[in-house]
């Protein structure tokens, strides 16, 4: 399981990474981004006692922000041969995540009720990603590391919200895989995010670990260019 101390020395890692490759950069991009995100819990597990049974239920979407900022080497001549850039995007977003699990209870005169559980999820995402570029077309890789701000979860129709922070990690890790296409200051991808080692914890009413993943579709836009060329103090903003 990944401690909270882990979580922050990697995200001082992934810092000293960025700011150490943009050092030496040559295009740097600072941008926003929208989202919308199709998210779902799983688990190992369906039967955890004799009185209770839960099963992965519904996906749930919702919509993310945020900003980024991407590192790029010179632009340089157009060449006639297949030719792989790479790049650095660093993402900082605000994410409304979430899942739905179906709960059966069996109560001790053998009478069974099935429940919906929604949870709803407020975090921030933060991640380095590893981008290769040919043309327009992107492949994207790298880790994120997430902390919870908020967490309640509504148990059936009529029921109102409850505070279900203790069923989830502060701080988790996840890794993310995706494609984009970048035209100019338009940056188009999709991903897929999934976290590691779980992102619940076990309860005492649910005792088992939900794993979470989601399918991410977002849309970034650069508004603010700062491009090294052949002069260094040549620094101007588009």
């Amino acid at each position: 399981m990944i401690s909270l101390l882990t979580c922050k020395r990697l995200i001082v890692l992934l810092t000293i990474v960025f700011f150490a490759t943009s050092t030496n950069a040559q295009i740097v991009e600072f941008g926003g981004h929208v989202g919308y995100n199709v998210s779902k819990f799983t688990v190992d597990q369906n039967k955890l006692n004799d009185a209770i049974f839960i099963r992965s239920g519904k996906p749930f979407s919702a919509y993310n922000f945020g900003i980024q900022m991407s590192v790029s080497p010179a632009r340089q001549q157009n060449s006639a041969y297949f030719r792989l850039i790479p790049s650095v995007l660093w993402e900082a977003t605000l994410c409304r995540c979430g899942g739905f699990m179906d709960l059966s209870i069996t109560s001790p005169n053998g009478t069974r009720s099935v429940n919906e559980l929604e949870y709803t999820i407020y975090r921030g995402e933060y991640g380095v990603k590893f981008v290769l570029r040919s043309g327009p077309l992107q492949l994207i890789l790298g880790p994120t590391v997430t902390n919870r701000f908020y967490t309640a979860v509504q148990y059936g129709a009529n029921e109102g919200q409850k505070f279900a922070g203790d069923q989830f990690k502060v701080m988790a890790l996840a890794y993310e895989v995706g494609a984009g296409l970048k035209f100019n200051t338009v940056h188009v991808s999709a991903r897929f995010q999934r976290f590691i080692n779980g992102y619940g914890r076990e309860s005492d009413l649910i005792p088992v670990v939900y794993n979470h993943h989601q399918v991410r579709f977002l849309l970034h836009y650069y508004f603010l260019r700062r491009e090294r060329g052949k002069n260094w103090n040549s620094i101007y903003w588009d």
